[in-house]
């Protein structure tokens, strides 16, 4: 079992660093961030292309067993104990960019099983609680539809995918 954590940090000090508190005192083994404030240093931090949308820090016992050759532009991806795990963040300041980094997304994930897709795509559907679906939302659903991916939230809970 993988114990894992997802948060946007909004580019906040404080927050990023509560986190190494709240990591020991859940157990966590890998945290699937967007926006963090800084990056740690180490081989057990991957990042974005841009170094500031998405990373994944792997703070437990399992090493990355391998990370991408070049990360994308909104997401990395990792592998942890045989599980892919995807941070994605794709602020709305991206929205001409947003179906092109979910195309690419999905064509990363539909060579690899078993995945673990999380991280904040400013994107609302009722699915996972929202009133209303956006244009992001349905373009999500439908991407994710393609990898066959079961939706692990709902509206009792805050989102991931």
């Amino acid at each position: 079992l993988l114990k894992i954590l997802q948060l946007n940090l909004n580019h906040c000090e404080a927050v990023q660093d509560l986190l190494a508190q709240t990591v020991k005192e859940l157990k966590v083994d890998a945290v699937i961030i967007a926006d963090q404030y800084r990056n740690l240093p180490g081989p057990a931090w991957v990042t974005d292309s841009t170094n500031k949308l998405a990373a994944i820090w792997a703070c437990g016992e399992h090493p990355f067993q391998q990370t991408m050759a070049k990360p994308e532009l909104g997401f990395v991806r990792v592998k942890i104990k045989g599980v892919h795990l995807y941070s994605c963040y794709i602020p709305p300041r991206t929205d001409d960019e947003f179906g092109a980094i979910l195309d690419r997304i999905v064509t990363d994930a539909k060579e690899r099983s078993p995945v673990a897709i999380a991280g904040d795509f400013k994107a609302w559907a009722v699915e996972w609680g929202s009133k209303k679906t956006n244009w992001r939302g349905q373009s999500l659903l439908e991407a994710f539809a393609v990898l066959d991916l079961q939706l692990l939230n709902d509206d009792e809970l805050p989102t991931f995918i």
